[in-house]
């Protein structure tokens, strides 16, 4: 009896075991490899079993899904990021080229930001433009725009990285930023659009490499009206125009002429007062002024009530699908233990 007593409880113990090992069936470290394995170089990650308990990979489309998918809490997602970014920023500060393969981790990690962020994100953005790498300033930059929701508070940060010497590269940037403003512009965000421009105009006015004033006087020209002959381009092109290459000196004679086009007095200044904003009217479909005009009669507090609370459901509903599921299996296994020990019982019993 004492033998069938052991050998069921010990049964008893291993299936409720089991199925409570399945709610963390890895821990922070396997996870945190799964994360740089298959989130920072591109494979997807091998979380699913054949009938001989190997890996079978399978494509997901984002980290997010891969997260959800799995019931992976979002909140533990982030803390799993913020690990492996800081665990190499100390080995990355003051190296330049050896640690090639650690920066593109840092800057994949940094990515993912762009989905799993928090209150101290921005803290630790701010921590990581401390290496002096133009990608990884991309990567910063970017994450740090998107999170701010393309507002123009983003601005005092690309400052500080125009400041510290470690803007990223121009033309990336330059491609990111138009995307950007021609979103807000949509929006009708024009303070916003503003902040960007008046930055954009500080930034090449202040440039010493052609080439990346070559990038910004191009996309300038493409989204501020009024800029191609303008007096700020004009101040900006007597910069490069005694360079010693040729390809400076041909480039920039070129817009010289470009700008000489219109004649002296009739060029803006965008520094007495001119709105950067282009203001005009669209012709516009009903159901879109409808739209905007119900947006624009909430009041400021209606509509950070409504995007916080969004945004909370969002951030917690893998997680209490996680406690759903959790909950389940604890109840599951009572049950099977309750049944087992029954079972026991009664063969113990017809045993005497």
């Amino acid at each position: 009896m004492k033998k069938t007593l052991t050998i069921l409880t010990m049964v008893i113990t291993t299936a409720f075991t089991t199925m409570i090992a399945q709610e963390h069936l890895y821990n922070d470290e396997q996870m945190k490899r799964f994360i740089i394995m298959f989130f920072c170089d591109g494979h997807a990650p091998p979380l699913k079993y054949d009938e001989n308990g190997n890996f079978i990979p399978y494509k997901v489309a984002t980290a997010l899904d891969w997260a959800n998918g799995n019931k992976i809490p979002h909140e533990r997602m982030l803390k799993l990021i913020e690990e492996i970014i800081r665990e190499r920023l100390p080995i990355l500060r003051g190296v330049e080229d050896e640690k090639y393969d650690l920066l593109e981790e840092v800057i994949a990690a940094i990515e993912l930001l762009k989905i799993f962020h928090g209150p101290n994100t921005l803290a630790l953005l701010k921590e990581c433009a401390q290496i002096k790498d133009s990608w990884i300033s991309l990567s910063i930059a970017e994450t740090y725009i998107l999170i701010q929701e393309e507002e123009g508070d983003s601005i005092s940060f690309l400052k500080e990285l125009k400041e510290t010497n470690n803007f990223p590269d121009k033309y990336a940037f330059c491609l990111f930023i138009e995307d950007i403003i021609a979103d807000l512009k949509e929006k009708n965000k024009n303070e916003a659009v503003e902040n960007y421009l008046a930055f954009l105009l500080d930034l090449i006015l202040t440039e010493e490499d052609p080439c990346d004033a070559n990038q910004i006087d191009r996309l300038l020209c493409k989204i501020l009206d009024g800029y191609p002959q303008s007096v700020q381009r004009e101040q900006m092109t007597q910069i490069f125009l005694n360079f010693d290459d040729d390809w400076t000196r041909e480039r920039f004679n070129e817009i010289k002429s470009e700008i000489e086009k219109l004649p002296a007095d009739k060029r803006i200044d965008f520094s007495k007062g001119v709105r950067l904003v282009e203001h005009y009217i669209e012709h516009k479909k009903e159901d879109a002024v409808t739209e905007s005009n119900k947006i624009n009669n909430l009041s400021p507090s209606a509509i950070v009530n409504t995007t916080d609370e969004t945004e909370q459901s969002n951030y917690e509903t893998p997680s209490k699908q996680a406690e759903k599921s959790s909950s389940k299996k604890i109840l599951f296994g009572f049950s099977v233990v309750v049944i087992l020990v029954f079972i026991g019982g009664v063969v113990a019993w017809r045993k005497k």
